[in-house]
């Protein structure tokens, strides 16, 4: 992931990637115009990206002073030093997979941090509750399940 977020990271990317075509196009001149012509500015950016490994653009990008990152699969993020450094690795308990580790919610409102106390949902596990959320209620939901518009868990499949 690429974080060219302001103008002067723009430029040290499009320096990085020799895309002055770029950085000399009013319709790319700042981050509004460039988020008006995303299709426009992603496309040679991911070109020129593409054909090299993840490795050696970090070490680059980094180097020019272009926020990046790699974007992990679930099982190295879990092992990462930094979600561990920041304690976002819950350990939940799911009803049918038993322990399982999974990611916490990584920002704070007000300092207070987000928790995610719930294992994930089972399929379906919550379509009732959505439903009625939404105004819908038991005889509509009813008539739904019935003309299998919906499936909802029979109450011998619901977690305790």
């Amino acid at each position: 992931m690429i974080g060219a977020g302001n103008d002067a990271q723009w430029q040290r990317l499009s320096n990085l990637l020799e895309l002055a075509i770029l950085t000399e196009n009013p319709r790319f001149a700042t981050n509004v115009t460039r988020v008006a012509n995303l299709a426009e500015t992603a496309r040679p950016e991911e070109e020129r990206i593409a054909p090299r490994p993840v490795a050696p653009w970090l070490d680059a990008l980094s180097a020019a002073g272009v926020p990046c990152a790699a974007i992990q699969p679930l099982d190295r993020a879990l092992v990462h030093p930094q979600l561990a450094s920041r304690q976002l690795v819950l350990k939940t308990d799911h009803p049918v997979l038993g322990p399982m580790p999974q990611t916490e919610f990584p920002i704070a409102f007000n300092g207070a941090p987000c928790s995610g106390q719930r294992p994930p949902a089972l399929h379906r596990q919550h379509a009732t509750g959505v439903l009625c959320a939404l105004g819908d209620g038991n005889e509509a939901i009813a008539a739904l399940a019935a003309q299998g518009a919906i499936h909802t868990l029979s109450e011998a499949e619901v977690p305790a």
